[in-house]
């Protein structure tokens, strides 16, 4: 079934094999797996951010892990910044 997803998203986006997809470009797509609002990068995009309920995902090896017991809750001084 991932794979299914991985490949209509791929046809969707119209890049060929050569082309590199930029991660804020496939950013759009990922939605927080608990909230289900849009995610973005933290500052050094080593993660994803759902500012609804204040989780972050990590970033593996270029994969966004989004197991939601894999979320961390972020620091109050995180929310400052």
């Amino acid at each position: 079934m991932l794979n299914n997803t991985v490949a209509s998203i791929h046809s969707s986006c119209k890049i060929s094999n050569t082309q590199k997809v930029k991660q804020e470009d496939f950013v759009q797509y990922l939605a927080c797996p608990l909230s289900k609002d849009k995610l973005r990068f933290n500052d050094d995009k080593t993660e994803l951010i759902s500012d609804n309920v204040n989780v972050s995902y990590p970033i593996v090896d270029g994969i966004p892990d989004l197991i939601p017991h894999h979320g961390r809750i972020r620091s109050t001084k995180e929310d400052e910044s």
